[in-house]
């Protein structure tokens, strides 16, 4: 059977491309809903660790602002 690029389409051929293309737009959407995966959960680590570096960088403030506290309730009497 000749390959003839003029041909007309068959319902049987459109049907081949058919499957060929869903197959084609199912692998994408697998590895484009992976890579979003993929992604969510760095950036989702990204996040807990920048919140670890703020909780962290206060932690001295409230220290000092908890010692000015007890300072002022023993000046104070209360």
């Amino acid at each position: 059977m000749a390959d003839d690029e003029n041909a007309p389409a068959t319902k049987k051929d459109l049907a081949a491309v058919e499957r060929s293309v869903s197959a084609q737009m199912h692998a994408l959407e697998d590895r484009v809903s992976g890579k979003m995966h993929a992604l969510e959960e760095r950036l989702s680590e990204q996040m807990r660790d920048m919140q670890t570096a703020v909780l962290k960088a206060f932690l001295p403030w409230q220290q000092g602002v908890k010692i000015q506290f007890r300072e002022l309730e023993i000046n104070t009497g209360k």
